[in-house]
């Protein structure tokens, strides 16, 4: 259990980091497809991950 919340609170960092560097880069639109993306993937996953 231990790592797995190592890796959520790594990942939550890394999540939170990806809008504020992709706003210097100018890089916003890419950013917002990759968050689309990622949802998108979440709702299909879900149903076969609990």
């Amino acid at each position: 259990m231990a790592v797995i919340e190592k890796l959520s609170f790594a990942y939550s960092g890394l999540l939170s980091f990806i809008p504020v560097y992709a706003k210097e880069q100018g890089m916003v639109e890419t950013s917002s497809y990759f968050f689309v993306i990622y949802a998108i993937m979440i709702v299909i996953s879900r149903p076969f991950t609990s």
